[in-house]
């Protein structure tokens, strides 16, 4: 068992303004869209608290947004929203490891994780981070067909992520754990691409030591064709089919909609 601690800063990335998912959105922010009856920022607060570590949770927004705001108040009371117009992946990244240094992790808002991986990447990256320049969450690519591929060496070892080489089915995905040192080459590099996977490929070869933490599922939000397929693949990890959008409301009590916790079904349908 890990022993409740005090866990480093975690910056919620919610930066993205959601346009492609225009045609389909229920809000101004794709953070607040539902999935599996549950919004997208709430199944990642959740993990966080779920840690049963203490310490400062920012959620990052371009701008302001009530129902951002409504979803934090619910499942991490205690977050901080902060707004930044974005300047790119990288020096965002770069700018609050100058505030929040020298380690704090970053989760990637438009990402639901399977159940229970992101509160371990956290308790895990706690844990041995302290040894690597970075720990980076990695899952199958069908989490994030679009995404860098991630290549490990024979010490199961960040060797680089690359754009143009050959697939290697797995991808970053959703969490990254930095050391501010790391960054310090970063505003630099920026000039060049503002790209983590980019940085990442030239850090390695300069001795930097990445630790990638498995994910077993996930789903990147960014289209309508994505946001569908995170609904129902949501379901089927709890038991249901993919056509079920919302989970049964349990009988337990305080657990009530909006948000509350999840009940299973007693036989897989």
């Amino acid at each position: 068992m890990f022993a409740a601690r005090h866990r480093h800063p975690v910056i919620v990335l919610a930066h993205g303004s959601g346009s492609r998912l225009a045609t389909v959105a229920s809000g101004t922010h794709k953070t607040i869209e539902e999935v599996f009856g549950r919004p997208v920022l709430w199944w990642l607060l959740r993990e966080v608290e779920a840690t049963g570590m203490t310490g400062p949770t920012i959620i990052s927004l371009r701008q302001e947004d009530p129902a951002v705001r409504a979803v934090a108040a619910t499942c991490a009371p205690g977050a901080e929203i902060r707004f930044r117009l974005p300047t790119g992946y990288l020096p965002d990244v770069y700018a609050y490891s100058r505030e929040y240094g020298p380690r704090f992790t970053v989760i990637e808002a438009d990402t639901v994780t399977h159940p229970g991986s992101l509160r371990n990447f956290l308790l895990l990256a706690e844990r041995i981070g302290a040894d690597a320049d970075l720990c980076v969450g990695v899952g199958p690519a069908t989490a994030n067909p679009n995404g860098p591929a991630v290549v490990v060496d024979d010490r199961g070892l960040v060797a680089t992520m690359t754009w143009t080489g050959p697939p290697t089915g797995v991808v970053p995905l959703a969490a990254w754990h930095w050391t501010s040192q790391l960054l310090d080459d970063a505003a630099e590099f920026s000039k060049r691409s503002t790209s983590t996977a980019d940085y990442i490929a030239w850090a390695v070869p300069h001795g930097a030591r990445v630790v990638p933490i498995g994910i077993p599922a996930g789903f990147n939000i960014n289209t309508p064709a994505d946001l569908n397929a995170a609904r129902g693949g949501i379901a089927r990890w709890f038991g249901y089919p993919a056509s079920v959008s919302t989970p049964p409301v349990s009988t337990r009590q305080g657990d009530q909609r909006p948000w509350g916790s999840l009940s299973s079904p007693a036989q897989p349908a």
